[in-house]
């Protein structure tokens, strides 16, 4: 699948460079060569919470009957290329500990783009993500909470924007959110104060395609699944390419798309009276 974008993109190793938000492990059948792309010059991926867990089993954090293991990855079946044991298991872990949990990309336009796996929740900024030094060594819990697990758990961001995405959606689904939870809703897709823009992936996107709502860009569009689509965006033009899993179209044709849809509306997550509240309740805390 990647093979057939970068021959629709005219990908030049020589000059050009791919950037990857995460999850090259447990989406299809080739996790290994897919993490190998890691040692190659013109690909940069990202730390994703696959990975994460990969580590996690690896240094025996995580076990075979652990809470932390999802249902839908084999970390410990017999079958797994990457389980634990098996004879590439040093190269694996030396790949998987030297991929970043974030990478800045500066254009030729002076644009400057963050890229990361889950999002950044909008109680960071990118200045925090800069500011990251020793890296997390239980990255696989995403209940621990902080900065770094937030880069590879959160969801609050994509969830409002695909929430506004949707022409039917009603917010009355949400009335027993607290006036606070949905205020973070309602400001999860705001710029990231210090980047141009922000790419993520970890959460995939029902219409198939990335969305881009603020100054964020969500690119995950189900690659590895039987349903799945892989997308590559170009960060200077804004058009980007897909091509859908070989499982349902063995011919695999890649679409080309001149820009990324945008959500077309705001929602009004708090009424007047919620958010006087609310600002007269964190002027109170200082």
């Amino acid at each position: 699948m990647l093979n057939r974008l970068l021959e629709a993109a005219d990908f030049d190793v020589t000059k050009d460079r791919l950037f990857s938000v995460g999850d090259l492990v447990h989406r299809g059948p080739s996790s290994v060569e897919c993490l190998k792309l890691a040692e190659k010059r013109w690909f940069h991926p990202v730390l994703g919470n696959h990975e994460a867990m990969q580590l996690g089993a690896y240094t025996g954090s995580i076990g075979p009957r652990g809470r932390m293991v999802a249902q839908d990855c084999e970390y410990f079946d017999s079958k797994d290329p990457l389980r634990p044991g098996m004879r590439d298991q040093a190269l694996m872990e030396r790949i998987l500990r030297m991929l970043p949990l974030a990478i800045e990309v500066a254009l030729t336009d002076g644009r400057r783009f963050g890229i990361v796996h889950a999002g950044l929740p909008v109680e960071w900024r990118w200045s925090d993500v800069q500011s990251m030094t020793e890296r997390d060594e239980r990255l696989f819990d995403k209940y621990r909470g902080g900065i770094q697990v937030d880069l590879l758990w959160d969801r609050a961001p994509m969830v409002s924007a695909a929430l506004a995405s949707l022409p039917d959606i009603q917010l009355s689904l949400f009335k027993d959110y607290s006036a606070r939870d949905r205020h973070r809703h309602a400001l999860a897709n705001e710029p990231v104060a210090g980047i141009d823009q922000l790419l993520s992936g970890h959460t995939s996107l029902k219409s198939g395609h990335p969305l881009s709502t603020g100054a964020r860009i969500y690119l995950d569009t189900g690659a590895g699944t039987i349903d799945g689509r892989l997308t590559m965006l170009e960060l200077l033009s804004g058009r980007y390419w897909q091509v859908p899993d070989p499982r349902t179209n063995p011919e695999m044709p890649v679409a080309e798309y001149p820009s990324v849809p945008r959500t077309k509306r705001d929602l009004v997550w708090l009424t007047e009276a919620e958010r006087a509240a609310l600002a007269t309740s964190s002027g109170a805390n200082g």
